[in-house]
């Protein structure tokens, strides 16, 4: 009787060592493939920061991918500010991802000072340009032809805000054209209502412009009037820029899941056109790009590896 209760207890101590491995061989396992499977929880309780400009390619592009980063339930905080503030904001962590960047070209000399802390994530749109425009009834075709016809644009260009990329670009233009002109600061729906009323009297006007943007089929619609830009022999203007996504650097590991997403996003200027002319039109930003995302649920879900 002694011998079969001492067998007994013997087999309970080793049915409760073997309990006692297993537990803790799948706690390890568990453990272990957390990481590797998922993003850990806390990251979806931090704020993403997404940089914009107030240029309406910009509030288009960032209103979109705030609405599907959210509804992937991420926390995001779009934090508007000028060209420098974002590559600056960017370089010092303060900024985490900025999806309208235009390289190489238009803003090569902000990524040139920052690039160190910055890394390229992927081209959302290709084909963006930017140069001199004028209607299509004013006769000038090149920019050395501003020269003879100062007096009929005034002696003026009209610019955007100061510190964009074309606004530099055209600074240099105006030295290396030796055009005896002043390039005129002033903001992006200033520049618009300029070359708006200027047609809509059939005036000669040059304003800085870049597709993607609205004036393009806006001018047509109301006036009749394609706009045109100026040849640039001289390439100050360089070839066509992308429309690139660009972060911080450590984002691709802090935020695998969003990188993966960026990596494999990708539209048309066109389509960025259709946000920002629904902005144009009255709609809020993040209405116009609600709207472009529940016209595109194919594309979105394919982004979304769905």
């Amino acid at each position: 009787m002694k011998t079969n209760k001492n067998k007994l207890s013997v087999f309970i101590i080793c049915l409760l060592l073997i309990f006692s491995l297993a537990s803790s061989g799948c706690m390890q396992q568990n453990s272990e493939q957390t990481p590797n499977n998922k993003e850990p929880t806390s990251d979806k309780s931090k704020t993403i920061k997404l940089g914009s400009t107030t240029w309406d390619d910009g509030r288009a592009t960032s209103n979109m991918f705030k609405h599907i980063l959210e509804s992937e339930g991420y926390n995001v905080e779009l934090v508007y500010g000028d060209l420098g503030g974002v590559y600056q904001g960017l370089s010092d962590k303060d900024l985490d991802f900025y999806v309208s960047a235009w390289l190489p070209g238009t803003q090569g000399n902000y990524w040139n000072r920052y690039s160190e802390d910055l890394i390229i994530v992927n081209n959302l749109s290709s084909g963006a340009r930017t140069g001199l425009v004028v209607p299509s009834y004013v006769p000038v075709d090149t920019i050395n032809g501003l020269k003879e016809n100062r007096d009929k644009f005034d002696g003026q260009i009209q610019g955007i805000e100061p510190g964009a990329g074309i606004m530099k670009q055209t600074e240099n233009a105006i030295s290396e054209y030796n055009l005896d002109y002043k390039l005129q600061s002033s903001s992006t729906v200033a520049m618009s209502t300029e070359l708006g009323d200027a047609i809509k009297d059939e005036e000669w006007i040059v304003v800085t412009l870049w597709n993607p943007h609205w004036s393009f089929s806006r001018m047509k619609q109301e006036y009749g009037v394609d706009l045109k830009y100026l040849e640039d022999p001289k390439s100050v203007y360089g070839e066509s820029d992308d429309i690139t996504m660009i972060a911080r650097e450590g984002f691709k590991e802090d935020y695998p899941k969003i990188y993966k997403l960026a990596s494999d996003s990708s539209m048309g200027i066109s389509e960025i056109e259709s946000m920002m002319l629904d902005i144009e039109n009255g709609m809020s930003p993040a209405d116009a790009a609600q709207k472009w995302i529940d016209n595109n649920p194919e594309k979105v879900n394919k982004w979304l590896g769905k």
